[in-house]
């Protein structure tokens, strides 16, 4: 049966029915509090979407949901042992889920495209890489920028996997929506490794080629 819209009523009772059960297994598992708030944001932002025709690239709004706030969360346990990131995670976790509305807007109004969107990710996953550089100088630049996105890449793609779930039990993970998420992992993916390729040593011949 395909989903016309997020706000049908058997497709709403469903996800509220998901979400109730999410959360009391989440509570049984003392599962953390930015766990919970993610769950409870994530539940929101696709009560609020009609991701059957990726209007205004609202699929892609999830998927950028998703993929920052697992990077954010896999950032916390990396930097600062997960202590001082850790709690500015929770923080925003928890504003995010009381401001939902006001995020999806945010979102709609922006480039939602696969470009756009991977562009954004990136930008928020990248930024932290001076952090991460700083508390390992013991490593070359190269090994610094090959480790630190084998970290910023197991996060984006458990978000991914986030998003898809979500699209798949929604029935629409096809046609156009199915291409766009797709396409958008592909750039971000090769966004990570043209920034691993960036901070490898130039050879002579590199140099050369720079200055020609």
């Amino acid at each position: 049966m395909s989903v016309n819209s997020v706000n049908n009523p058997s497709v709403g009772s469903q996800l509220s029915a998901s979400v109730q059960q999410s959360q009391t297994s989440s509570s049984s598992q003392n599962v953390s509090s930015t766990v919970t708030a993610r769950n409870q944001l994530n539940a929101r932002l696709v009560a609020n979407l009609d991701v059957s025709t990726n209007a205004d690239g609202k699929s892609l709004s999830l998927l950028y949901r998703t993929a920052i706030d697992s990077i954010n969360q896999i950032l916390a346990d990396q930097l600062n042992g997960g202590g001082d990131a850790q709690a500015a995670s929770d923080g925003q976790s928890a504003q995010g889920a009381q401001q939902t509305p006001n995020i999806l807007q945010q979102k709609m109004s922006e480039d939602n495209s696969p470009e756009g969107t991977s562009q954004r990710i990136l930008s928020g996953a990248l930024s932290f890489f001076s952090t991460y550089a700083k508390q390992h100088p013991e490593l070359s630049q190269e090994e610094q920028a090959k480790n630190f996105v084998d970290i910023v890449r197991g996060g984006f793609e458990k978000g991914y996997a986030e998003a898809v779930d979500v699209l798949n039990g929604l029935k629409v993970f096809n046609g156009n929506i199915a291409d766009e998420i797709k396409k958008t992992r592909d750039l971000v993916n090769k966004g990570f490794d043209d920034f691993v390729a960036s901070m490898k040593p130039k050879t002579q011949s590199d140099a050369a080629a720079a200055t020609s």
